[in-house]
Parts: structure tokens; sequence; C-alpha cells
């Protein structure tokens, strides 16, 4: 009897030393850097180039959130087919997507699959034809930076002191596709009051495009700062804010910067299938 105990006894410690016992999930570090956000590749053939007429094909898509920010309201849109040729010819699709965090540090990536069948049709079925299709991938994203900057309201006094007012440049940037690269702070004297200001310069860093970014708050410190516009126009590529705010502090500072924007982005690709006889 004894002897069946001990058995048990090391058959058990064996199973807890073979790894059934769930491991503790590490967390990892993870850099607020980079000036990626979803990544969209088209899956190796996935459409193939040549399809069957009459058969049925797959386009396939992998998605990967390679910034820090969760995509809560993302949309595929996959169209361009002509209609009597291909059901159906256009589709939608939504989709969510989890950033880096320090439980998933490469963030989340999702494969999406879409199903299409090539309609047979009368004038069709000797020649081959081609078709060219489109897909536009749309999410939510956002922005946060945070960094020291100096305040010096005595930068014009004969004697120096205190920190030096120098601009502060961000080349690594912040986790996403539209990065806040250059903040450069000034003071001004207006009736006896001190104004602290901000020059700060934005870019979209990403392949995408992005038009209208909704400003969500400048802070200095813990005070928000009002700021010549509400929205920044990157059109171009790259846009401007600033921002200022009234001192009660008139000593020389070091102070924390936040800027926060959120924004969408947007995404093309584009394709050609041949339907063959």
């Amino acid at each position: 009897m004894r002897r069946e105990i001990v058995l048990i006894f090391v058959f058990g410690m064996l199973i807890l030393s073979s790894g059934c016992v769930p491991r503790k999930i590490e967390k990892v570090e993870v850099r607020p850097t980079g000036f990626e956000g979803v990544s969209v590749e088209l899956l190796k053939n996935m459409p193939p180039e040549n399809v069957w007429k009459g058969s049925v094909f797959s386009i396939g898509l992998k998605l990967e959130n390679k910034g820090l920010h969760d995509v809560e309201n993302g949309i595929i849109r996959l169209g361009g087919f002509t209609k009597y040729l291909i059901e159906p010819s256009y589709v939608e699709r939504r989709f969510m997507l989890k950033g880096r965090d320090p439980y998933l540090p490469s963030g989340e990536l999702k494969i999406e699959e879409f199903q299409f069948r090539n309609i047979r049709f009368e004038g069709f079925e000797k020649e081959d034809f081609t078709e060219t299709f489109y897909i536009e991938v749309v999410y939510d994203y956002g922005t946060s930076a945070t960094v020291d900057v100096c305040i010096n309201p005595k930068i014009g006094e004969p004697i120096n002191v205190g920190c030096s007012m120098l601009p502060v440049v961000l080349r690594q940037g912040q986790g996403a596709p539209v990065a806040v690269t250059r903040i450069t702070p000034s003071v001004v004297l207006s009736d006896g009051k001190v104004i602290a200001q901000l020059l700060i310069e934005f870019e979209n860093k990403g392949d995408g495009d992005v038009n209208y970014v909704e400003v969500d708050g400048v802070y200095l410190g813990k005070e928000k700062m009002e700021c010549d516009k509400p929205a920044l126009d990157l059109s171009d590529g790259s846009d401007t804010l600033r921002c200022k705010l009234t001192l009660e502090n008139k000593e020389p500072f070091v102070t924390p910067v936040k800027i926060e924007i959120s924004y969408l982005y947007s995404i093309d690709l584009s394709g050609k299938i041949t339907f063959v006889s």
C-alpha cells in the first residue's frame, strides 16, 4: 500500500514538472516609438492570378496592428468587380484590433477572408478577361506624445538664468503613423503677464492617408493649453499647431508637455484577376 502511495506521489510530481501547470504570462516593456499603425497585406495566392470561369475564389488579407493604439472601429471595403460577372461585387466588413502592450508586445494579428463567385455569362465563355479589385482599409487611431520642455520667462534678461529654452526634436515617433516631430517653446510678455507658447509640428509618417486630425488636448504640466485651431489638416503630409497658456510662475522651470490627437487613417490596395476558360 505504501509503495502504491509513493508511486502516485512520484507520478503527480512528474505531471507538475512537465508543464501542465499554466505558466504566468510575463510583461514585456513596450517603448512608445515607431511610425506604424495597422499594416495590410494581401495573402499569397489569395486571390490567385488566374481563376477558372464559373468558379469560387477568395481574397485574403493579413491585418496587423503594429502601433500602440487599439482599433475599435475599423472597416474593410472591397469592390471594383463588374456586377454581372462577379458576385458579390462589393463587400464591407468591420474589425477590431488591439495594439502593442506589455502583454501583447507585437500587437494583434488577424486574417480576413472574402469569398466571391464568378458568374458564367454569355459572351465571356470563350475569351479570357481581367478584373481589377480595390481594397480600402479605414481605421480609427490616435497619437500621444509626452516630452519635457523648458519654459524660461527670464530668457531675455542680461544674465541668462535657468534652463535653456530650445526646440525639442522627436525623431523616433510615438507608435502611430501620425507623429509629433518638433516642439518649439517660447514666452511673450503681455500686459505684465507671462504667456508660454508652443509651436508643435506634425507629420504623416505612415504608408496611408489622413486628412482630418482632431486635437484632443495639449497640456503644459497639468494645465490644458489654448490652441489656435481644433483640428489639423494633413492632406499635404504635415501641419502645425500653436498653443498658449498664461503662467502664474515667472521663474524658469522644466515641465512635461502632453499632446493627444485622434484621426481616421486609410490604406489602399488593388490587384488584378484573370478569368480563364
